[in-house]
């Protein structure tokens, strides 16, 4: 019986060690457990603001964007309506050199013809005095 005893006691013994060493294990489990959670949560935490950062560099450079769009839309109606404008300048400096060109030609004409019967006066008025010696 005391053998018996004495081998309860040493199994009782080895059940106390062996719970004192899982109740180890589980503390150092949970105190793990707890540091992955809080290193999860902190990169977590870090890479939600590096994306909100991101997206507020993104919204940024969208806004700008849209804005440089807008500014180079108006140049470029500017640029159209100038474009227009210089077209139109053309056409008329166009016509007017054309106008002056026929204006140039009729004087030509004119004056030739002008001459021509000019000539034939003097031509005629030298016939005349020719007979009148």
């Amino acid at each position: 019986e005391l053998r018996s005893k004495k081998l309860q006691r040493n199994q009782m013994q080895l059940q106390v060690e062996h719970d004192k060493q899982m109740m180890s294990l589980e503390r150092r489990f949970q105190k793990q457990l707890q540091e992955a959670r809080s290193r999860s949560e902190q990169l977590l935490e870090k890479l939600r603001q590096s994306y909100d950062a991101e997206v507020d560099t993104l919204k940024r450079s969208q806004s700008e964007l849209r804005d440089q769009n807008k500014d180079l839309e108006q140049k470029l109606s500017l640029a159209q309506q100038e474009s227009k404008l210089l077209n139109r300048h053309l056409h008329e400096s166009e016509e007017a050199r054309r106008s002056q060109q026929r204006q140039v030609e009729v004087a030509q004409q004119q004056s030739q013809l002008l001459l021509g019967a000019l000539e034939r006066l003097g031509a005629g008025k030298d016939s005349d005095e020719k007979e009148l010696d």
